[in-house]
């Protein structure tokens, strides 16, 4: 069964709003559909309209805003394919398509080469992936940031450096402390787990 993606041009028409899987369907995952319904239900419950004019009002800048928010969640999905270097079958390869990617997404690309993601590199403040989760998918894939122009020194990426080895070798040290998995559940098993 393949599954057709892709949202709709216009989420509030007349006196129906589409929320959720009426609104859209991106990918099998959907989290981020979930977060979608929450903050719908929050808008339209902050912004009933009072009367049919208030309601186009309020319409035309819910269109707006969902427009916007699922366009980001696609280029944050986007961003997966486009990091990656798998080419083992027609799926990947068309998924990491230079044509496939959007505009913003590959200006986006270009900026945070030379800068890393920040809250500023986007447009709204309630954001469904703030610069934090660009961060962890882009550096998690290997993509590479420049030293910072605006005063980023070798300094402090050496001290950068220092603190995220510090940090390893401490997570190393507490792991070893932990049993294993085995051992856990064979206490339970023996003791039972405590009583909050």
């Amino acid at each position: 069964m393949q599954l057709k993606a892709g949202h709709r041009a216009r989420f509030w028409e007349k006196n129906c709003v589409a929320i959720g899987l009426s609104a859209g369907f991106l990918e099998p995952l959907e989290a981020s559909a979930l977060l979608l319904i929450e903050i719908s239900a929050q808008m339209i419950a902050n912004q009933m309209p009072a009367n049919r004019v208030t309601m186009d009002i309020v319409s035309k800048r819910y269109n707006k805003t969902f427009t916007y928010r699922w366009q980001r969640i696609i280029d944050f999905l986007k961003l997966h394919y486009a990091l990656s270097k798998r080419t083992d079958n027609q799926f990947w390869i068309d998924n990491r398509n230079p044509n496939t990617i959007s505009e913003r997404l590959q200006e986006q690309l270009s900026l945070w080469k030379h800068q890393f993601p920040c809250d500023n590199d986007f447009e709204q403040s309630l954001e469904i992936f703030p610069a934090a989760s660009y961060q962890y998918i882009l550096y998690g894939m290997g993509f590479k940031t420049a030293p910072n122009h605006l005063g980023m020194s070798e300094q402090s990426i050496k001290q950068a450096q220092q603190q995220f080895l510090k940090n390893s070798q401490h997570s190393k040290e507490l792991t070893s402390s932990l049993i294993s998995n085995r051992e856990l559940i064979n206490k339970i098993k023996q003791y039972g787990l405590q009583k909050v």
